[in-house]
């Protein structure tokens, strides 16, 4: 009895499993190529003052300025990242504070630019009195889940291709198993990080034109962004069986 239950777990085993069925696992990849759509960067303020509340009107006064430029660019959105008031202190020459000199307030305010042709425009406002520096500019895509789907899309059909060929080349045909996304990555194609100090009273501009640029008598600093590259990746399990 129990030699024909072993034979009979022995013949379903070869139902449920095919002869010759061959598990693949293939990796897709794929890249898709955007141009920058928008701009997102910081705009720092910093005041010092002999009170506290003298530190913080003296914020007050450069954080109107810049939400008053702010409002002349209908594309711009601002936003309130941090702020902070305390006790400002000197320092030695290995950076120890050695006494308090009045009071320091700190804000630093977001900006998203969805029309990079403003840009130039929001570049300017480092030149506000009160304005410490512009950090962080880098640029994106408005929809990231569309270009996302997209690379991804891309890296499955190279996956499925791979899988239907390693099963054709043994004479067979590949079922799909199992899918799994392996991630997808946004390059950085530009990050503006915080320069020497008087850096933000530079002059900035996007480039339109190289041989404008190169003909001008006065020509500004350019940022030129590269094309955002959203990378994908897709791993297949399939089955080659006949």
């Amino acid at each position: 009895m129990r030699t024909r239950i072993l034979i009979l777990a022995f013949l379903l085993s070869l139902v449920a499993t095919p002869a010759f069925a061959q598990d693949i696992i293939v990796r897709g990849e794929a890249e898709v190529k955007r141009a920058p759509e928008i701009a997102r960067l910081e705009v720092n303020i910093e005041s010092r003052a002999t009170t506290a509340e003298e530190a913080r009107g003296l914020l007050a006064k450069t954080e109107i300025a810049v939400m008053k430029a702010c409002s002349g660019l209908p594309s711009v959105e601002a936003k309130t990242n941090e702020y902070g008031v305390g006790a400002n202190y000197e320092r030695d020459n290995q950076g120890n504070r050695t006494k308090q000199s009045g009071y320091m307030a700190k804000m630093t305010i977001g900006l998203a630019v969805n029309d990079l042709a403003r840009l130039p425009a929001v570049l300017k406002m480092g030149e506000i009195k009160g304005v410490m520096n512009l950090t962080g500019l880098r640029f994106d895509v408005k929809d990231r889940n569309a270009a996302r789907n997209e690379a991804l899309l891309l890296a499955l059909a190279e996956a499925r291709t791979k899988a239907a060929n390693l099963a054709k080349a043994f004479g067979k045909r590949a079922s799909f198993i199992k899918v799994q996304e392996g991630g997808a990555e946004f390059s950085d194609p530009f990050y503006m990080r915080e320069g020497e100090e008087g850096a933000s009273h530079l002059t900035f501009g996007v480039a339109g034109s190289v041989g404008a640029l190169l003909a001008s008598d006065q020509p500004e600093v350019v940022i030129i962004p590269a094309a955002i590259r959203i990378s994908a990746s897709v791993i297949i399990l399939a089955r080659a069986e006949q």
